[in-house]
């Protein structure tokens, strides 16, 4: 039977952080031949996204602007015009509604 007063063995634990750095993780993964070429070529000639192109919360927040301007404005009038001319789901054009009245004030 063991001496329960002997302390138990313990292994030492190394920092051999040359270990934790040769597993794969997202940063040191290897992406060779994982990546889209299309996507390698746009960004080797430079090509980026437009910056004149609005973003739907652009188009809802002057929607917005120009339509409080207005006295007696409800909130279902803006969220249709939100649907028509920003292109908002009805659930989005409520969300969009909510953040932009909270930014306002």
């Amino acid at each position: 039977m063991p001496d329960a007063s002997a302390k138990p063995k313990t292994e030492v634990i190394k920092n051999d952080s040359d270990v934790i750095k040769s597993m794969p993780t997202m940063q040191n993964a290897s992406v060779e031949n994982k990546t889209d070429k299309s996507v390698v070529e746009k960004i080797e000639e430079g090509q980026k996204e437009k910056p004149n192109e609005r973003t739907k919360m652009d188009i809802a927040t002057e929607i917005y602007k120009q339509m409080m301007k207005t006295k007696g404005m409800t909130r279902k009038e803006v969220l249709a015009k939100f649907i028509a001319e920003a292109k908002l789901s009805k659930a989005g054009a409520s969300t969009y509604y909510q953040l932009i009245k909270a930014a306002q004030k």
